[in-house]
C-alpha cells in the first residue's frame, strides 16, 4: 500500500492537552492525545498486511535504539486497527524512559474508532508525563507518529536511514529535558514503587509528600541542607581549610593561577602531584599522579580550561573510598575502582575494553549506571606506562588501568564495602560532614584500608560533595531509604473529598471544624475559595490550582475538599489519591455554571455524575461514604472496581462519629 493508494493519513494526531492533576486513578499527570484515520485509509491497513509497517518502523528502532520495539514479537494482524493505538502509547513512552524521563505507567486507551460516526475515526490515549515535563511527552508522541506514517508511506533504504537518524535526534533531544545527574530519577522511582506522591516545583527540584508531612529534593540537595554550607563544599579550598580548622587530614595544596606558577609549586610540594579545578564536582578537569613538568603543564590547561581557579595538590596513595553520611550517621560506603580491564591471556586489550562496553549497565550520558570505556590518550599514556598497547594481549589475572582517577564519570566501578568500614573511619566521614554543616554529603577519602582504622593508617579526605551522586550499582535501595526517613512514611496527609453538597451548614464545613477539634491545621477548599482554619488564603478560583496551594502548604495537616462543579474532569485532581470520599448530594453543575457571582449548582445529570464517581472512587484509597438522601443509592462496586464493601451508606448526623477513625 503506497501512498499514492491511500486517500487520508493513517497515523495523524488530533489536539494534545495535557491534564495536570491526576485522572482515573493513575498517579502521574498525563497528556491526552487523539490518533485520526481517514475512514478509507484505516480500512485499507485493516485488509492489508501490516508486515511491512511492522518490519520497517522495528528495523529502524533496533538500530537507532538497540532494542524491539516495545510489543509483541508479531505484528498486528489485519482488522486490528485497535492495537496500533496501544502500540503507538507504548513506543512513545518506551521512548521517554529510554531518554531517562521519569515516566513509569504505560499508556491507557481510552476510546476505539466508531467509523459509523463520519469519514474519520479517532482512538484517544492518556499518556504519562513526568511532573514538569510535559513537552517531552508531546515530543514523543509526535516522534512516533511521525515514524508509523512514514513507514507506511515508503519503504525504501533511504527512507530507513531518514528514520534511523530522526530516532536517534528525536532522543538525544528528549535527553536535554530529562533531569540533570541519575539521582532525580531515581528518587522518583522509589517515590513511585512506595506510594510517595510527588508535585513538580517551580525550579529543578521536586516535593515529595504532602503539606507538613511534605520533603522537597534538588537531586541529594534538601530542604534541610544550609546553603552557606553547600557554597562552602563547592570551594575545595575553603572547605579543606575548614576541616584543617576541625582537626581534619588534608592534602596539602596551594592555588595557581598561570602555568608556570603551577610547575614551581609542584616542584616545591614534591612529585607526583594532583591538579584540579578549585570548583568543580564530578572528577571534571581533576588529573592525579602527575610526575612530570610536561604532564603538569597539560593538566593545568585542562583544569583552567573549565574553571580560573586551579589548585595543585600533594599526590596521597591510598584506595579511594567514598562514604555518604546521612543526618549524622554513615549510610552508605564504596571503594572506587579505577577504569580498566583484567586480562585473560587471549584477547587484545581493545577486544576486553569492547567487551566490558558490552555490559547493558554501562552507557553515556547522566542517567548511565556505569559509563563505557575509552582508549583515548590518556588510556594510551597509561597503557605504556604498563609497558602495553592497544594490541596487547595482558596476562590472564593482570589488572590494566586505564585511568588515573578512580571517579565512576570516568568509566570506574564502585564497588560496596559498607560491611567493611571501620567504626574509625565511619566517625571520621561524620565529623567531615558534621563539620561543614551538612545534612547529606558524600565524603571521600584515600587510605590503604578501609577495614583499618586511619588513626593507625593514615588517611586524606579529598572533598566532600554536597550533592552526592549515589548511584544505581550498587545502592539503588538508598533512594527509598533516604525519602521514608526524612517523610516517615509515605508523607501523606489526611484527605477527605465531599462531592455535591448544597447542605445548611455544608458539610465540607462541618468535617474542617471536627477535624480541627483533633489539633490539625485544617485547609479546605470549597466554591467560595480556599484557606487554613479560619484564615482565608485565596477568594473564588479553582479547585485545582486552590488544591495545590494547599498540599504545598508547610503548616496543612489535613485536607477536605469540596467539590460543586466538573473542573476536575479538565484538570484531574490535584493529589494522586485521598482518604475519604464523601458522597453528600448532586449539586454539580458544568464549570461555565460556576463561575464568579454563579447561585448554588442545580442537580447534575447522571452523566455528569457518572463521570465525576469515575474520576474520584479510583482515587479514594479507603472508604466512599454515602450520606442518606444523598441521591446516590444506586452507587457500588461497578464505580471504580471498588468491592461492595468500600461503600457505606450514613446519615448526616453519623458522619462526626465516623471521623473519629479517620487516619491520624
Amino acid at each position: 500500500m503506497t501512498g499514492q493508494e491511500r486517500q487520508g493519513r493513517l497515523f495523524g494526531s488530533g489536539p494534545c492537552r495535557l491534564v495536570p492533576g491526576h485522572v482515573r486513578g493513575r498517579r502521574q499527570p498525563c497528556m491526552l492525545v487523539s490518533v485520526l484515520a481517514d475512514a478509507d485509509a484505516m480500512g485499507a491497513l485493516d485488509s492489508a498486511d501490516p508486515g511491512p509497517v511492522w518490519q520497517v518502523v522495528g528495523q529502524a528502532w533496533r538500530k537507532a535504539l538497540g532494542e524491539d520495539l516495545p510489543w509483541r514479537t508479531e505484528p498486528p494482524t489485519p482488522a486490528a486497527w485497535r492495537v496500533w493505538a496501544a502500540l503507538l502509547g507504548a513506543c512513545a513512552v518506551a521512548l521517554l524512559q529510554r531518554a531517562g524521563l521519569a515516566v513509569f505507567e504505560a499508556a491507557e486507551v481510552l476510546q476505539l474508532p466508531r467509523r459509523e460516526t463520519g469519514p474519520a475515526a479517532r482512538t484517544t490515549l492518556l499518556l504519562p508525563v513526568m511532573p514538569g515535563r510535559a513537552d517531552a511527552t508531546r515530543q514523543a508522541w509526535s516522534l512516533v507518529l511521525e515514524l508509523f506514517e512514514g513507514a507506511v508511506e515508503v519503504a525504501d533504504p533511504m527512507r530507513l536511514e531518514r528514520m534511523e537518524e530522526r530516532l536517534r535526534a528525536g532522543l538525544a533531544s528528549l535527553g536535554q529535558q530529562a533531569p540533570r545527574g541519575g539521582n532525580t530519577p531515581r528518587f522518583l522511582r522509589a517515590a513511585h514503587e512506595l506510594g510517595i506522591p510527588v508535585m513538580a516545583l517551580a525550579f529543578e527540584g521536586f516535593q515529595y509528600g504532602h503539606g507538613r508531612r511534605a520533603q522537597w529534593l534538588e537531586s541529594t540537595l534538601t530542604l534541610q541542607t544550609p546553603g552557606l554550607a553547600v557554597a562552602l563544599a563547592r570551594d575545595k579550598l575553603a572547605a579543606a581549610a575548614r576541616l584543617r580548622q576541625a582537626g581534619l587530614p588534608v592534602p596539602v595544596h596551594q592555588a595557581v593561577f598561570d602555568a608556570d606558577e603551577a610547575v614551581r609549586v609542584a616542584r616545591r610540594l614534591g612529585y607526583p602531584v594532583v591538579v584540579k579545578p578549585v570548583d568543580r564536582d564530578g572528577g571534571v578537569g581533576v588529573s592525579t599522579g602527575l610526575e612530570t613538568e610536561e604532564e603538569v603543564r597539560a593538566a593545568y590547561a585542562g583544569a583552567s580550561a573549565v574553571s580560573p581557579r586551579v589548585l595543585i595538590e600533594k599526590h596521597v596513595f591510598g584506595r579511594d573510598y567514598r562514604l555518604t553520611v546521612l543526618d549524622g550517621r554513615l549510610l552508605w560506603a564504596i571503594e572506587r575502582i579505577p577504569a580498566g580491564v583484567t586480562g585473560d591471556g587471549v584477547s587484545t586489550v581493545e577486544e576486553l575494553v569492547a567487551r566490558e562496553n558490552r555490559d547493558p549497565r554501562r552507557g553515556e550520558g547522566p542517567h548511565a549506571a556505569l559509563k563505557r570505556l575509552s582508549l583515548d590518550d590518556e588510556a594510551r599514556r597509561l597503557l605504556a606506562a604498563q609497558t602495553l598497547a592497544a594490541d596487547a594481549v595482558p596476562a590472564r589475572g593482570r589488572e590494566v588501568r586505564l585511568r588515573r582517577i578512580a571517579n565512576v564519570n570516568g568509566g570506574g566501578r564502585p564497588v560496596a564495602v559498607n560491611e567493611r568500614v571501620h567504626p574509625d573511619n565511619a566517625a571520621l566521614a561524620v565529623r567531615a560532614v558534621e563539620a561543614l554543616r551538612l545534612d547529606l554529603a558524600g565524603v571521600d577519602v584515600l587510605m590503604p584500608d578501609i577495614a583499618r582504622s586511619w588513626l593507625e593508617t593514615g588517611a586524606a579526605i579529598c572533598e566532600i560533595n554536597a550533592q552526592p551522586q549515589l548511584g544505581a550499582t550498587t545502592a539503588p535501595h538508598l533512594y527509598g531509604e533516604i525519602l521514608r526517613r526524612r517523610l516517615g512514611g509515605d508523607g501523606r496527609i489526611p484527605i477527605v473529598v465531599v462531592l455535591g453538597d448544597a447542605g445548611s451548614p455544608p458539610l465540607s464545613e462541618v468535617l474542617v471544624m471536627h477535624l480541627r477539634q483533633r489539633g490539625w491545621a485544617v485547609g479546605w477548599c470549597d466554591r467560595r475559595g480556599a484557606g487554613i482554619d479560619d484564615e482565608w488564603l485565596v477568594r473564588g478560583g479553582g479547585m485545582f490550582a486552590s488544591g495545590q496551594m494547599l498540599l504545598t502548604h508547610p503548616r496543612v495537616d489535613a485536607l477536605v475538599l469540596a467539590i460543586h462543579d466538573d473542573e476536575i474532569l479538565q484538570t484531574g485532581l490535584p493529589m494522586d489519591r485521598f482518604h475519604w470520599l464523601v458522597l453528600a448530594g448532586t449539586a454539580v453543575s458544568p464549570r461555565v455554571a460556576c463561575g464568579p457571582g454563579a447561585g448554588t449548582p442545580g442537580r447534575g445529570s447522571q452523566a455528569l455524575l457518572d463521570e465525576l464517581l469515575a474520576s474520584l472512587v479510583p482515587a479514594c484509597s479507603n472508604r466512599v461514604l454515602v450520606v442518606a438522601g444523598s441521591g446516590y443509592s444506586g452507587v457500588g462496586p461497578a464505580q471504580g472496581g471498588k468491592g461492595a464493601g468500600a461503600f457505606e451508606e450514613i446519615g448526616r448526623a453519623e458522619l462526626s462519629v465516623a471521623l473519629e477513625q479517620f487516619p491520624a
